[in-house]
This record gives structure tokens, sequence and C-alpha cells, in this order.
């Protein structure tokens, strides 16, 4: 997940996203993490993601634009049930 901290629309999905975490960090091969846009604008650079909130699926070289529903259930359906990577990372 790419976020930015005062993004609305971050904000409001955030829950959902907290609360599918566990289910996608549950299911085999699949990591999670959360980039902070505002702190790390490089690696939002490299994956060419521009505005917020974005998240994407990737698995080795290849990534893929999430555009399901952003809801507990849509994240998981989507991501662990297609057994790829979702990374984000902290800062």
């Amino acid at each position: 997940l790419f976020k930015k901290s005062y993004c609305p629309h971050c904000q409001s999905m955030d829950w959902d996203w907290q609360m599918s975490i566990a289910d996608l960090k549950a299911a085999p091969h699949v990591r999670v993490a959360e980039v902070q846009m505002n702190r790390c604008p490089a690696l939002a650079s490299a994956f060419s993601v521009d505005h917020a909130p974005t998240v994407l699926t990737i698995n080795g070289k290849h990534s893929e634009l999430y555009t399901g529903a952003r809801s507990t259930q849509g994240f998981v359906a989507s991501n662990a049930c297609r057994n790829r990577y979702t990374f984000k990372m902290s800062n």
C-alpha cells in the first residue's frame, strides 16, 4: 500500500486495510508492507506510483495495480487467493 498520512482517501480505507493484514499475512508466500509516500518518494517513484492510496501486487519483477473493492474482503480475496506478494514498507 502506497499512502500519504494526510490523504483523506487513505484514511478512509485504513480500517479495512488494517483488518485485512492478518488474513493476508496468514496466506502462504504473502508479505504485506506500507509505503509512506511523503517519507519515501523515491520508492513510490521506482514503482511509478504518483497518487495515493495505491495498492500494488508484486510478483518478482511484475507488478499489478489493485483495482478491486477497497474493503477487507476485497483485499483478502484479490491478493491472498492469487498467492502473490503484496509489498508495503513503513518508516
